[in-house]
């Protein structure tokens, strides 16, 4: 057995995150591997058995993508989850929404046919970026704490 367990780790680098933030003011870029970890551990999913664009989790033979973000001031939703690559090889697109203390608070999912036209749509400045909150209007909440 390994010296740290994955869960101990895990509440540590939230832990550390956090603190960082309080002190600094500024972020870690751990949400992406915590989002994760988290949406595998509470939702069931496995890691996939070989490697696909894009994808980052496999509920039977749902690929999915898996995306994170930290959501300090509930009235700032209009932060960008990121690219969204419609080449990539994903089914779903899941969004794990942490607090400020990186726990997580909430898990959306939205499938490919759902974002496939605002995706396709994509401007040159926004290469395929969404905000929190049209996204979770585009999906259904799957988890929350």
């Amino acid at each position: 057995m390994s010296l740290y367990d994955l869960d101990k780790l895990m509440s540590e680098t939230r832990r550390l995150a956090a603190e960082y933030r309080r002190t600094t003011g500024q972020t870690l870029p751990v949400s992406a591997d915590l989002a994760q970890y988290d949406a595998c551990r509470l939702l069931n999913l496995s890691k996939p058995e070989e490697l696909f664009s894009g994808v980052d989790a496999v509920k039977g033979a749902l690929k999915i993508q898996i995306k994170g973000r930290v959501i300090f001031d509930a009235a700032k939703m209009n932060q960008r989850i990121g690219q969204l690559n419609d080449k990539g090889l994903w089914d779903a697109i899941y969004l794990v929404l942490f607090n400020e203390n990186y726990e997580p608070t909430a898990i959306y999912a939205a499938d490919r046919k759902k974002l496939g036209d605002v995706i396709s749509r994509k401007s040159k400045n926004s290469r395929g970026a969404m905000t929190v909150k049209k996204f979770t209007a585009l999906s259904k909440k799957i988890w929350s704490s």
